[in-house]
């Protein structure tokens, strides 16, 4: 089938159509409102700290809920639970923006209303995603993640722009109304959409669910070596990221332009490839585990090439092709993951992929750990090199998943 034709059936069908605009809408006011948070907590206290601790307040939420929001995903009615989180994102967002508004706020209001903001997308996540099946026939499964983590990317591309936009001319602290209003979309898109959202109904205990979960992919061929790609790729790749400043300033020499430029070239990578992925869809399902190690193993190659390089052309280059093949890779793995664990599962197995990111300050800290005692280029190169070599060794030793099918 032509995949123009594809990605029409898919934004054809209207209750995926209405959830897809109402999280889109949502994303942009969530980058608005991340970006803007950097600025109004530096303009307060002029503390690099300051602005890693607020914005890690809304993070580590994903450590411990987002395994909670798997269990709940299986549990109970998602529509009904989804409209509960959106009502609690639209009511503290909006204490927020009041407060900061009138200024009355400080960094602590700031950090505890941004953790709770946290919780609540944490333990959105899981059940988005395991409620995107019950929108859509299986065929079309692969382009609907693409088209959802496309509107992910375009989010945070257009977001901050719109932000930097708002503040220049409303000023830093009425930016924060954009990020109220949207919550305003996903809610009433909730209440029009007619798919229920089943659930399968439990008498046991939370704790004993997300166990079963973890037994799941712990057991599983495909799922487990799938799970631990996803950890190295969180503790190891991902958190380059921290580093492009330093790198910028000391390794190519060129200063916030290079930043800049890598950021931005990052961002291009990474919504190119969850378009290309959108547009490809069910025409590359052979070979389907197969070629996703590869990828991991090409992403582990790219960095290794960015962090010897001393050069912003090559640089941009291969920080370029490695967000691309990251933008490609990641709706594939929610793919298989939605596809291959059976419906009564699925939430929690979700949760437990999404968990691996939660990880990546972890590989930050380590990071930079080692940036400061050795190098940051064989700060680097070590863990690309590592992830490089663990996923050429999947080939081998994960045949199942090497196999896997679409």
């Amino acid at each position: 089938m032509n995949q123009t034709k594809v990605i029409r059936e898919l934004l054809g069908i209207r209750d995926f159509r209405l959830i897809w605009l109402g999280v889109l809408f949502s994303q942009i006011g969530d980058w608005i409102q991340i970006t803007t948070q950097g600025w109004l907590v530096e303009d307060m206290t002029s503390s690099a700290l300051a602005v890693t601790i607020v914005t890690a307040s809304g993070i580590m939420p994903q450590l411990i809920f987002i395994l909670v929001g798997g269990v709940v995903a299986d549990q109970y009615n998602k529509k009904s639970i989804m409209r509960i989180l959106v009502m609690a994102q639209l009511a503290i967002s909006t204490l927020l923006t009041v407060l900061i508004i009138n200024g009355l706020t400080s960094i602590l209001i700031l950090s505890l209303l941004s953790f709770a903001l946290g919780i609540c997308a944490a333990l959105w996540q899981p059940i988005y995603l395991s409620f995107i099946p019950e929108l859509i026939p299986k065929k079309l499964m692969e382009t609907a993640m693409g088209v959802s983590l496309a509107s992910l990317y375009s989010a945070r591309t257009f977001g901050p722009i719109l932000a930097s936009m708002s503040i220049a001319i409303l000023g830093i602290r009425n930016t924060y109304i954009f990020n109220t209003i949207s919550f305003l979309m996903p809610l009433i898109v909730l209440y029009l959409i007619q798919t229920d959202g089943t659930s399968v109904k439990s008498k046991r205990g939370a704790l004993v669910d997300l166990v079963e979960g973890s037994k799941v992919i712990a057991k599983d061929k495909v799922l487990f070596p799938l799970w631990l790609l996803c950890v190295g790729l969180s503790l190891g790749i991902l958190p380059i990221f921290a580093l492009l400043p330093v790198f910028s300033n000391d390794v190519l020499k060129t200063g916030a332009t290079g930043l800049g430029i890598l950021m931005g070239i990052g961002g291009t990578g990474q919504l190119l490839g969850a378009i290309s992925i959108s547009i490809l869809g069910q025409t590359h399902s052979s070979h389907y585990g197969k070629k996703q190690i590869f990828g991991y193993i090409v992403i582990g190659c790219l960095v290794c090439i960015f962090s010897v390089s001393q050069t912003i052309l090559i640089s941009s280059i291969a920080f370029g092709f490695f967000n691309f093949f990251h933008g490609l890779l990641s709706p594939r793995v929610n793919t298989i993951v939605q596809l291959y664990v059976v419906p009564s599962r699925r939430g929690r197995v979700q949760s437990l992929f999404l968990f691996t990111f939660g990880l990546v300050p972890i590989g930050q800290i380590a990071l930079g750990y080692m940036a400061d005692l050795l190098e940051p280029q064989t700060a680097m190169f070590i863990p690309s090199f590592t992830f490089m070599v663990m996923s050429s060794l999947m080939l081998i030793l994960a045949p199942q998943l090497s196999n896997f099918e679409l």
